[in-house]
C-alpha cells in the first residue's frame, strides 16, 4: 500500500471549529427542550387530533367521518402520525414541543451560514446566537410546524446562495408542505433560480411541482378541495388598515430584547434596511431575505387573520430579525472605523457588546419559561382544557359531541367529536348556540371561555378560565 493509499483510508480530521459548533447545538438544543418541551398549544392540538385519528384508522380527519382538512399542516400531520404509534396520546405533545426547538436550533444554524460570507465567521455566530437565544420570541412557537417551516426555508436560500438549484427545489416544496404560506419563499426562488439558469431553471421547476403536486391532488380527491379550510375560516376577520398596523408594530418589537418603546422600533427597521442592503451587496441571493418579508406581508395582508394570532408572521419577524442583527453588525463595524477604534480593540468591544445583546435575549427566554404555566394563552389555557377533558372522560357517552370556540386539546385528549364555532375543522357551526335545538342531538356539552356567569362547572388556572355546560340538565345562563 503506497503512501497515498494510507492517507486516505487513515482516520477523518474533523475540523476544530466543527466540533466546537456541534458540540454547542447539542448543549444549545437541551437547554431548549429543557425549557420550552412543555409548551403546548391549542391550534397545534388540531394538527395532533389529524394525526391521532390517522394513526389509529379513522382516515385523515378531525371528526370521524368527516372529510374536512382544518389543519394548515400537512407535513406537520404526517409526522405527528408516524410518531403517534411510537410515544402514544400522552406523549406526542411532548415530543412535538421538542421537534420545534429543533426547528428553532435549525434556523438559528441556517442564519449563521446565510451572513457567513457577508459577515465573516464572527457574525455568523452573532446572528445563529441571537437566533438561538431567542430573538423573534420563538418560545412561544414549538409547539406548532412554524420552526420547522421557516427552518426549511432558511436553509432552501443556503442552497440558493450556492447555486444548488435541485436542492432548493426539493427544500422549497418541502417547506411548503409543512406550512403553505412558506410558497411565498418558493416564487422568490423560483424567480432567482430562472435569472441564473434560464432555461435550464425548467429542471428544478419539475423537481418542486413532482415534489409538491401529491399532496394536492390526494387533498383535491380526498378533501374535495387543495385549499384548507382553516384558511378560508380566518379570512377577512380584520380591516387591511388594522392588520397594516399590527404588522407595522408587531414585527420590529419582536425583535428587541428589551420592552419595545416607538424609537427601539424605528431603530430595528432602519437596522434591518442596512442589514438588507449590506447582506444583498455581497450576495445577490440574499435578496431572498427581504422579498421573502415582503411576499409574506402581502399574503396576510389579503388573508387578514385575526392579529392575535400572531404565530402567523413567525417566518416574517424571524426575516426582520436576521437582517436587523446584521445591520447593528455592520454598523458597529462602521462606527469603530468612525470613531477610529484601535484594530486590536475592535474584536474584543464588538464581542463584547455581542454579549449583552444575546444574553438579552438569553433573559427574555428565560423569563417567558418562568411565565409559561400562567400565561393566558398558553399554560394557563392548556392546563384548563387538560381538566376538561378529565372531566369529560368520566361523564360523557362515546357518541357525545361538545360544542366551542377552540376544540383541538379537548378533543385530541379525550376522544370525542367536535361542533367548532370558529368553523376551522367542522363545516356545521353552530352559531346560534340554540341548546334546546344542541340537546336533541349528541351535541351534549358547551365548552366556552368565559369566567362569567353562575351555570355550568368552572374551570380556572390564572387568569384563564372556561365553563362546561351539561346539556342534559338544562338550559346554560
Amino acid at each position: 500500500m503506497n503512501a497515498a493509499v494510507r492517507r486516505r483510508s487513515g482516520p477523518i480530521e474533523v475540523p476544530g471549529w466543527l466540533l466546537a459548533v456541534a458540540s454547542a447545538c447539542v448543549v444549545v438544543a437541551a437547554v431548549q427542550i429543557g425549557l420550552f418541551g412543555d409548551v403546548r398549544h391549542d391550534d397545534a392540538y388540531v394538527s395532533y387530533r389529524y394525526a391521532q385519528n390517522l394513526a389509529t384508522g379513522q382516515g385523515l380527519v378531525f371528526n370521524p367521518g368527516d372529510r374536512l382538512m382544518g389543519s394548515t399542516s400537512p407535513g406537520h400531520v404526517i409526522a405527528a402520525a408516524i410518531a403517534y404509534p411510537l410515544v402514544g396520546k400522552e406523549g406526542l405533545p411532548g415530543l412535538m414541543a421538542a421537534l420545534g426547538c429543533l426547528g428553532w436550533l435549525a434556523q438559528a444554524v441556517a442564519a449563521g451560514l446565510l451572513v457567513r460570507g457577508p459577515l465573516g465567521g464572527a457574525g455568523a455566530i452573532f446572528v445563529g446566537a441571537c437566533v438561538a437565544a431567542g430573538a423573534a420570541r420563538p418560545y412561544s412557537w414549538v409547539a406548532l410546524e412554524t420552526h420547522e417551516s421557516a427552518a426549511i426555508g432558511l436553509f432552501a436560500i443556503v442552497a440558493a446562495s450556492r447555486k444548488r438549484w435541485t436542492a432548493v427545489a426539493w427544500l422549497a416544496a418541502a417547506a411548503g408542505l409543512v406550512r403553505p404560506d412558506t410558497y411565498a419563499l418558493a416564487l422568490v426562488l423560483g424567480v432567482l433560480c430562472a435569472r441564473d439558469l434560464g432555461r435550464r431553471a425548467v429542471r428544478p421547476a419539475i423537481v418542486f411541482a413532482a415534489a409538491s403536486a401529491p399532496w394536492y391532488l390526494f387533498a383535491t380527491a380526498y378533501f374535495g378541495s387543495p385549499m384548507p379550510n382553516s384558511a378560508v375560516a380566518k379570512y377577512g376577520l380584520v380591516s387591511v388598515a388594522r392588520y397594516a398596523s399590527h404588522l407595522a408594530s408587531h414585527l420590529p418589537s419582536t425583535v428587541l430584547p428589551i420592552a419595545p418603546i416607538a424609537p427601539a422600533i424605528l431603530a430595528v427597521c432602519a437596522l434591518a434596511v442596512a442589514g438588507a442592503v449590506a447582506l444583498a451587496r455581497k450576495d445577490r441571493a440574499l435578496l431572498a431575505l427581504p422579498a421573502w418579508l415582503a411576499l409574506h406581508a402581502a399574503a396576510y395582508l389579503a388573508l387578514r387573520p385575526h392579529p392575535g394570532q400572531t404565530w402567523h408572521q413567525y417566518p416574517a419577524a424571524l426575516v426582520v430579525a436576521i437582517l436587523a442583527l446584521a445591520g447593528l453588525v455592520v454598523a458597529v463595524s462602521a462606527i469603530a472605523r468612525a470613531v477610529r477604534v484601535p484594530d486590536r480593540a475592535r474584536p474584543f468591544g464588538a464581542a463584547a457588546l455581542g454579549l449583552v445583546v444575546v444574553l438579552g435575549y438569553a433573559r427574555q427566554a428565560r423569563g417567558a419559561a418562568a411565565a409559561y404555566p400562567t400565561e393566558y394563552w398558553l399554560g394557563a389555557r392548556d392546563a384548563v382544557y387538560r381538566r376538561v377533558a378529565d372531566h369529560l372522560a368520566g361523564r360523557a357517552a362515546p357518541d357525545d359531541v361538545f360544542t366551542g370556540p377552540e376544540v383541538g386539546t379537548v378533543a385530541f385528549l379525550s376522544g370525542l367529536r367536535a361542533n367548532d364555532l370558529s368553523g376551522i375543522v367542522t363545516r356545521e357551526i353552530d352559531a346560534d348556540l340554540d341548546l334546546g335545538r344542541l340537546a336533541e342531538t349528541h351535541r351534549r356539552w358547551v365548552l366556552l371561555p368565559t369566567c362569567a356567569g353562575r351555570a355550568g362547572v368552572l374551570f380556572r388556572e390564572g387568569p384563564y378560565c372556561a365553563r362546561l355546560w351539561d346539556l342534559t340538565l338544562g338550559p346554560a345562563e
